[in-house]
């Protein structure tokens, strides 16, 4: 398999296991290879870690029921841990998958693949591809929440973007879809970010409620530095004189109805324009929902944030994240049966739900379209009637006045609003007019 590489996030001397990963299905040694690396990088624990009463476990090969192949077993008659798997409390447990199958999912993950492509790639089911990637998701923002940009003991330069005399772009962004692909009612969350004029290009994006002035100061206060020069549109949210006098030490402003970049001061929002545009692009739209959208773009935010080394520092993020302990017997996985179906069953039912509400939304959308088309024929049916007794009297006064000229009818007497205009009469006090000389 001929791997894509991505733009600059998998160096090249990490690319010999990912070409271990692409051969794991059809041959043992590249698995080997792969697990091999896993370990060494401690996203596995090492052999060494299975022991029981100070005895280690010893490796056991497959089993009718389980068909992992690092099954550790003790080998003390009676002893309650008789089994452990290899997989269990990290990233890849729950799953009897090929571990070299896994890593290509997270390979094609990082590099921004939609989860149908990455499922044709792979031969997986779509299911299990999505719970990967959920999986990896939350790796990702447990790892942002310890180690972002926001976190004052983190990476980060602080706690807050910006800092003295560093410009900060602020905007809002509706993600969503107009009804029926019709007029200019979205559907969907707003969202407010920031983003600062650095190297960096650090940024911050949120789902709100609202756009109101208390919200905008509410996230100004926590997540832009007091000394930063505020670069905003015209919003009345944005000139508030909280925001103006206290929050930040400079602000200027665009209007965008004239321009979008200010001729005189050079003033614009282009930057946080363009993160708009690229969280659109990569963010699905199935999370385009307030309930689903924030692990999407604190996603995106450690994205940036490691733009330059995506693969490392996901691996390192996975040794530093903590992984329930999935356990996979008869009993646990009727349970988890159930459970999946009271699942699917409660999706069927309010996929539903929108379904009818889609349909009656549609309903009164077609219904008011209609009424307006009738309306609008009534109306045009009106006027041709209209224009047409206008024509037709039109013409019956011509040939009236044709026959009248010819002298065959009498003329029509004028109406009382036709009659000829007369000179207005003198004023009654006005003076007599000057004589000339005798």
């Amino acid at each position: 398999m001929k791997l894509r590489k991505p733009k600059g996030s998998i160096p090249t001397s990490l690319e010999e296991p990912l070409l271990s990963a692409a051969q794991a299905k059809t041959t043992p040694a590249a698995e080997e290879r792969v697990r091999q690396w896993l370990i060494d990088q401690g996203c596995l624990p090492p052999p060494s870690n299975f022991q029981c009463a100070g005895n280690s476990f010893s490796p056991s090969h497959q089993t009718p029921y389980r068909k992992e192949q690092y099954i550790y077993r003790c080998q003390r008659k009676g002893c309650p841990q008789s089994s452990r798997s290899e997989r269990r409390g990290t990233l890849f447990g729950g799953r009897n998958i090929a571990l070299g199958v896994i890593l290509m999912v997270a390979y094609y993950f990082l590099d921004g693949d939609r989860y149908a492509s990455i499922a044709n790639k792979t031969g997986l089911s779509d299911e299990t591809v999505r719970e990967f990637c959920e999986r990896f998701n939350s790796v990702i923002v447990e790892d942002f929440e310890q180690t972002g940009w926001h976190n004052p003991e983190g990476d980060g330069d602080g706690y807050l973007l910006g800092g003295p005399g560093i410009i900060v772009e602020i905007d809002e962004s509706k993600f969503g879809k107009r009804m029926h692909n019709r007029g200019r009612r979205i559907e969907g969350v707003w969202i407010l970010g920031a983003v600062e004029r650095t190297g960096e290009r650090r940024f911050v994006a949120i789902p709100v409620k609202d756009r109101t002035a208390q919200t905008m100061e509410d996230f100004i206060e926590k997540y832009i530095h007091p000394g930063s020069i505020l670069y905003s549109d015209m919003w009345k949210g944005y000139c508030t004189a909280r925001i103006v006098d206290t929050l930040v030490s400079g602000h200027n402003t665009i209007n965008h109805s004239k321009d979008f970049v200010d001729p005189e001061t050079g003033v614009h929002t282009n930057t946080i324009e363009s993160t708009w545009r690229v969280l659109k692009a990569r963010v699905p739209r199935s999370s385009w929902r307030e309930s689903r959208i924030l692990p999407r773009l604190t996603e995106m935010q450690w994205r940036r944030q490691h733009h330059a080394t995506l693969w490392e520092s996901f691996w390192k993020a996975v040794t530093r994240s903590d992984f329930p302990e999935i356990v996979r017997n008869q009993t646990v996985d009727a349970v988890k049966h159930e459970e999946n179906q009271w699942l699917a069953a409660s999706r069927t039912l309010a996929f539903e739900e929108r379904v009818q509400k889609r349909r009656a939304e549609k309903e009164e959308w077609e219904e008011t379209k209609r009424v307006k088309k009738e309306q609008q024929e009534r109306e045009r049916e009106e006027n041709r009637v209209s224009q047409e007794r206008q024509r037709v009297e039109v013409q019956r006064w011509r040939r009236e006045a044709d026959l009248a000229a010819r002298g065959l009818i009498p003329m029509r007497p004028l109406m009382p609003n036709t009659r000829p205009l007369l000179p207005p009469p003198p004023p009654p006090c006005a003076p007599p007019p000057p004589q000339g000389p005798q």
